[in-house]
């Protein structure tokens, strides 16, 4: 576990536990960027550990330090810097060297929340039929007009896991599958970014850092032909359901156009037959006189 939070650190906040129950008098860790390599963490803590009654300390071997010393917080404090400055620098090389490797198209590309792929000994991707078998009927049932809902409720009655194991499929963990170009062969490089060095927060990628696309990176499980009819696909439907977002209607009071009401041409046709008997049942007068719109159509109210 990375020192530089203790978010995720369980066996240490659970040390920190046992220690504010009193079942622990002493820590004794190797050297100071051991304990944390995040000054405020490692400080808080040490400080935190102080104040317990009884109090509890930390005892740095190669240091040769005692945090009960507090004569030895100057330097607990400095190399707790150190530590935490080493961090960052091999950070920021690390990110270096996965920029150089993805501008020369050997980008380290994650697999192992990827259904259907994983590595083989020498490092290069291979698939696994089984799961590979679910990703084609996932795109299969797509493309015969089954929605990403009812492709998800499929997969669940019939006791499929995700990649992650969970037994319920979810509409957008199925719509993750659909929209991954890693499905074809392709690699895009890069999608998110870590964005905290402290807590490794990471982002979706909206140009904050370069990305970088490979094609043809490795053996497709679903053809290009396919996987682009499939996002085409996704778009349209999108779209149809940005537009299919109804107005509510509204009716002129005034004017040449008085009585008549104004509906959106995206609406289908029973949807607005449904609102001309509204209309005649419980007539609602309008706020406002309409204003002419090109995207509008007139009719008349029966």
């Amino acid at each position: 576990m990375s020192g530089t939070s203790v978010l995720h650190r369980e066996h240490f906040l659970e040390m920190i536990e046992k220690c504010k129950a009193g079942e622990i008098d002493l820590i004794i860790t190797k050297q100071v960027s051991r304990f944390a390599r995040n000054v405020l963490d490692s400080l808080n803590y040490i400080f935190m550990l102080r104040k317990l009654d009884p109090p509890v300390g930390v005892y740095f071997e190669t240091e040769k330090l005692n945090t009960l010393d507090k004569s030895s917080d100057m330097v607990i404090t400095v190399l707790s810097l150190v530590a935490q400055s080493e961090s960052e620098q091999k950070s920021n090389s690390l990110k270096w060297s996965f920029k150089r490797r993805r501008a020369q198209g050997l980008g380290i590309y994650p697999s192992w929340a990827l259904l259907g792929y994983r590595l083989d000994d020498e490092k290069s991707w291979e698939i696994v039929e089984d799961e590979a078998d679910i990703v084609r009927t996932i795109y299969s049932l797509y493309l015969d007009s089954y929605s990403s809902t009812q492709i998800a409720e499929l997969l669940t009655k019939s006791g499929i896991p995700t990649v992650k194991g969970l037994s319920v499929w979810s509409s957008g963990s199925v719509l993750g599958i659909l929209k991954n170009e890693k499905y074809c062969g392709d690699a895009l490089c890069q999608k998110t970014v870590t964005i905290d060095f402290f807590t490794h927060k990471s982002v979706k990628n909206n140009g904050i850092e370069p990305q970088y696309f490979v094609e043809g990176h490795h053996i497709p499980i679903i053809e290009k032909n396919d996987w682009l009819l499939a996002q085409q696909i996704r778009k349209e439907r999108r779209y149809r359901k940005r537009r299919s977002t109804h107005r509510k209607p509204r009716i002129v009071v005034k004017g040449v156009l008085s009585g008549f009401m104004i509906v959106d041409p995206s609406w289908d046709e029973e949807y607005v037959d449904n609102l001309l008997i509204s209309a005649t049942q419980k007539p609602e007068p309008a706020p406002a006189v309409a204003e002419e719109d090109e995207n509008f159509i007139v009719i008349e109210k029966e």
